[in-house]
């Protein structure tokens, strides 16, 4: 690969932007990413945003909606080529076990 198509990639996947509310009760993050399929050959793009809303200083609740498209050159059975898009909508509990003050925040 050149040297700009691998810059792009390394800058691209790990773009995000987050976004606190007021009381830090609500956030938003978005990012993108590269995605590349376990079985098949292609590479291709993610796009997600994820809600979540602290419903104490340790147990959260979060959300994402994400849209994946990829460019297939070979899939696993067939060797066909071609597209795949998915449009994911996921909803779960996040629990922290570190403090609410600290930078970092394990879950």
């Amino acid at each position: 690969m050149r040297i700009k198509t691998c810059s792009f990639i390394a800058l691209f996947s790990v773009l995000t932007l987050g976004l606190n509310a007021q009381g830090n009760q609500l956030s938003y993050q978005v990012n993108t990413g590269i995605s590349i399929p376990i079985l098949d050959n292609g590479t291709g793009i993610q796009i997600g945003f994820n809600p979540t809303w602290m419903l104490s200083d340790y147990v959260g609740l979060e959300g994402q909606v994400s849209y994946n498209y990829m460019v297939l050159s070979g899939t696993f059975i067939s060797g066909k080529t071609g597209h795949a898009q998915a449009l994911n909508a996921l909803v779960g509990g996040r629990v922290y076990v570190i403090p609410p003050d600290k930078k970092v925040r394990l879950f």
